[in-house]
């Protein structure tokens, strides 16, 4: 066994707990949201309701995790492209399925919520409504786009509102196919100075393109070319793990500060660069802070964590259509203000929860077990051998 499989750590409990707390950070956010109140009066509502930074997250422990998978393990692309489809596929097309079906209920809400005057609500019940129209008017072609998990892709000049429709959240799961796709190439390419540099310059034109509208319009960043920055740090983060971690003069209370300082001082939107570099400073030093770090051990390697933790991505996918579900079955009892309405929404994260172990478990493990079967039938081929060597680069 070489020194690099030694010092490789092949699996990051932490990082199941965190997903959790993510997803549980949309989940509130949208439950605000249909709750009318979609503009922040607060700092605390501000938070909740920037949902956005909670999938800038995600998409960041995307980049760390899967580059931990290419370091530790050793298949060709088909295997492991295989694999990753199976892992995405199953929940995600039942998602859509329940999204499409709830996408009248929705509006039914908008509609006939009484806070109409809701500062935000007029923008938001006509976002819904596109959403709407869209599904119904424009069926087919949303529909062989999702099928594909490409629509993310495509700008609203070709297809309005391609990324969102049937399910909002579903367009983070075109990102993550995207960078599925490249990420084995990109990882590769890093063994080189001239390929990395090439790799930075595409990918820095590709995000000022997105930028300045040559990619076209989106009405969500849901195209890799500008997501490009968010799975770097987690590729990055990932492959200087083992040299940091051996920083034995780094306190995590101190790395924290310097992360929080720096953050604040010098970048317009930090908030889910703060949260990753708070919790990668813990995830590589918390034994040298004998109380914090037994705090963050405890909060994300918990027996609760983990389970609930791995059922996050059926929780991130589920959670709208139970709310709306829920929303529709109290307003035809009651008539609801914002706040009840919160509490209603709320109770349906309560629900969505143990619905979301459920489909861990008899969807979402079926879905990964059939992928390995299918996958093992696949040819090894030569990255088969070369598979790891191309990324453990590092000590």
């Amino acid at each position: 066994m070489s020194d690099t499989t030694k010092t490789t750590r092949v699996f990051f409990d932490e990082i199941v707990g965190l997903r959790i707390i993510l997803a549980l950070w949309v989940a509130v956010g949208h439950g605000l949201q249909l709750s009318g109140f979609v503009v922040a009066k607060d700092p605390i509502t501000a938070v909740l309701l920037n949902a956005h930074s909670a999938v800038v997250v995600f998409m960041i422990i995307s980049g760390f995790v899967i580059t931990n998978l290419l370091m530790v393990k050793q298949e060709s692309y088909p295997r492991y492209l295989t694999r990753r489809f199976f892992r995405l596929y199953p929940a995600y097309v039942l998602c859509c399925i329940l999204g499409y079906v709830m996408a009248g209920y929705w509006l039914d809400i908008v509609q006939a919520a009484p806070w109409q005057d809701a500062e935000g609500w007029e923008a938001y019940s006509q976002s819904i409504y596109e959403l709407d129209y869209e599904a119904r008017e424009n069926f087919w072609p949303h529909a062989l786009l999702h099928a594909s998990m490409f629509h993310g892709m495509v700008p609203d000049e070709i297809i309005n509102r391609a990324a969102m429709v049937f399910l909002p959240a579903a367009w983070s799961i075109s990102l993550e196919w995207q960078f599925y796709l490249v990420a084995p190439f990109v990882l590769a390419a890093l063994r080189s100075t001239k390929a990395t540099i090439f790799v930075l310059l595409l990918a820095a034109a590709a995000y000022v393109g997105y930028q300045v509208g040559l990619l076209g319009h989106y009405d969500i960043k849901s195209s890799l070319a500008v997501a490009t920055p968010a799975f770097f740090l987690g590729i990055v983060s990932r492959l200087g793990y083992q040299k940091l971690k051996e920083a034995t003069f780094v306190s995590p209370l101190v790395a924290s500060a310097v992360v929080i300082f720096v953050g604040l001082t010098m970048f317009d939107k930090p908030l889910p660069y703060l949260v990753w570099g708070v919790f990668f400073s813990y995830l590589l030093w918390s034994d040298r802070a004998p109380f914090t770090g037994r705090l963050f051990k405890q909060l994300f390697t918990s027996r609760l964590a983990s389970i609930l933790g791995e059922a996050s991505y059926s929780l991130y996918l589920v959670h709208r259509p139970v709310q709306v579900a829920l929303g529709v079955f109290a307003m035809s009892f009651v008539t609801l203000n914002q706040w009840s309405m919160f509490a209603v929404q709320m109770a349906a994260v309560a629900i969505a929860m143990p619905i979301s172990v459920a489909m861990y478990f008899f969807i979402e493990k079926p879905g990964m077990n059939l992928g390995k079967s299918i996958a093992n039938r696949l040819p090894e081929g030569e990255a088969e051998s070369k598979g790891s060597r191309l990324i453990n680069t590092g000590p």
